[in-house]
């Protein structure tokens, strides 16, 4: 192509014609990858940025109708998000109800933070099935700042990070103790299918993730912590009677050094599965828009 002035000729060289292609697949592919680098650095560093500030301890989300929604629905009110809470929480019911027969124990069965942690999803689900019937027959007042709202946030987020960090506890630390017991039908709907349901709850519900929100699985963990310190120096026993501590490593009186690394395993457990959930949340709603848009009309322009 030939410039139309002689200045410019001079200005801007043209280079040989067998070096041209070269010259501009160089150029396209290093600006194609300097923008996304720049985008997908941007996106993600901004994504953190706003994400760790001190408001988002808080437990703020506006609008409220997202915690009766679905991520996923295109309706103001959808009957199948409505059948697929019941569903979910009847699912949790039935189980805890069979697990706490098989495994009752003489009252042993609440001593286990497996089992805090079953109770919490079977609450935290109930609660949530309930919360989507009310606004389904419009019978829920929606007010951002009602603390029956925050309630069903903190037991959700809690019961899920917590459920996750209790099987991946259990699968590397608890299972070498006995490795017999990995096959048993409990311990695998305690450990397996427990995290899996949370998991694909996660990427139903159309509420948000916040990382900071570590804290409140945290506290629950902490109260179990104490609870497992107290009940062992009382006399506590664990599984019929056969040890003196809950768990192999929380054995507060033999093995502290083992009892408080378990522990800080916990924690640090506890801040990565918030961190993976919340990009998982933020996946969630990438495919939901992504999804919407291939579904949407678009204009022709001839």
């Amino acid at each position: 192509m030939e410039l139309s002035s002689g200045c410019a000729k001079r200005l801007i060289p043209i280079p040989p014609a067998n070096n041209v292609g070269i010259i501009e697949q160089t150029i396209r592919l290093n600006g194609i990858g300097k923008m996304r680098e720049t985008g997908c650095w941007l996106k993600f560093t901004s994504a953190l940025a706003e994400e760790f500030q001190v408001d988002n301890f808080r437990l703020n989300h506006y609008p409220v109708e997202d915690f009766y929604k679905s991520q996923w629905q295109t309706r103001e009110r959808s009957f199948w998000y409505l059948l697929y809470r019941w569903c979910v929480a009847l699912f949790y019911l039935g189980s805890i109800l069979a697990c706490a027969i098989h495994q009752f124990d003489n009252a042993r069965f609440f001593i286990y933070l497996t089992d805090w942690g079953f109770v919490l999803c079977t609450i935290a689900t109930l609660y949530g099935a309930v919360l989507t019937t009310l606004w389904h027959f419009d019978r829920v007042d929606a007010l951002e700042d009602s603390w029956g709202i925050k309630l069903f946030w903190i037991l959700h987020w809690s019961a899920l990070v917590l459920s996750i960090v209790i099987s991946s506890m259990f699968w590397t630390l608890l299972l070498q103790v006995d490795p017999s017991i990995a096959g048993d039908p409990y311990n695998l709907l305690q450990h397996a299918t427990n995290s899996i349901v949370m998991i694909i709850d996660h990427f139903v519900v159309r509420f948000p993730s916040r990382i900071l929100h570590f804290i409140y699985p945290l506290g629950i963990g902490a109260v179990y912590c104490l609870f497992s310190i107290i009940y062992y120096f009382a006399g506590g026993t664990g599984a019929y009677g056969a040890s003196n501590s809950i768990y192999p490593i929380l054995d507060w009186g033999g093995s502290p050094l083992i009892a408080c690394l378990s522990v800080l395993t916990a924690v640090l457990a506890c801040f990565i599965f918030s961190f993976i959930l919340f990009w998982l949340y933020k996946l969630r709603v990438y495919l939901c828009r992504t999804f919407s848009n291939t579904q949407k009309p678009h204009t022709i322009h001839y």
